[in-house]
């Protein structure tokens, strides 16, 4: 059956000579993978530059009921992107976010209000002029509730150690080795009060953003 849906494109990759997968969540029916036929047209081939990391598409599918390969009969932009795919910065934090987008969450699972999340997170830093160094903290920091897993703001003089294994501020250091230390722990605890609209209000150094994307992507 034939379907007119929304979809943001998370990854592609090859497939035979005429063909690439991508994998793509959709608004109606979660993440799916799609194949996607190639023409050997010049028309054709520009087209298939739209499907990149973060693009927001319209779409026509095919979709089954079965699980497994659906097909993509036609695709136009949704949202045309003005910066993400010409700036060198912002493209890779769209491969890098749209990468642990695809690993982390389940095909055929829709939620309307995570796809609504990313579509507007996308669009917010698509156009944004400010500094955008910290904004894959804040997005990877508020998706982590869409997973289930977002952390407890119980940050106080006594709970100063974030327990990675909980999901809370402790008192003291766990048994575990799955905890952010208490100078980490601050600077953790910075991140609840900016959102994906201010993320370059954040005031962390390098050296603390890298370690906060680790501990993010292991949270």
């Amino acid at each position: 059956m034939l379907h007119n849906i929304k979809g943001i494109v998370l990854r592609k990759i090859p497939h035979k000579d005429n063909s690439i997968i991508t994998s793509i969540l959709t608004d109606k029916f979660g993440k799916q993978s799609y194949l996607v036929y190639l023409s050997k047209s010049k028309q054709n081939r520009a087209r298939t530059n739209l499907i990149q990391p973060f693009s927001i598409l319209d779409l026509q599918v095919y979709q089954k009921k079965t699980e497994g390969l659906q097909k993509l009969k036609d695709y136009s932009t949704s949202s045309p992107a003005t910066s993400v795919y010409c700036d060198f910065a912002k493209n890779s934090v769209a491969v890098l976010l749209a990468e642990i987008i695809n690993k982390t969450l389940k095909d055929n699972n829709p939620d309307e209000n995570l796809f609504n999340f990313i579509e507007n997170s996308i669009k917010i830093f698509d156009l944004s002029d400010n500094n955008i160094s910290n904004f894959h903290l804040i997005f990877l920091f508020y998706y982590s509730k869409f997973l289930g897993i977002f952390p407890a703001d119980n940050f106080s003089e006594s709970r100063t150690v974030f327990d990675l294994e909980r999901g809370y501020f402790a008192i003291g250091r766990p048994e575990h080795k799955n905890f952010i230390d208490e100078k980490n722990s601050k600077i953790f605890h910075k991140l609840f009060n900016v959102s994906i609209t201010n993320s370059h209000l954040l005031n962390i150094t390098s050296s603390q953003r890298r370690y906060i994307l680790e501990i993010l992507i292991n949270y």
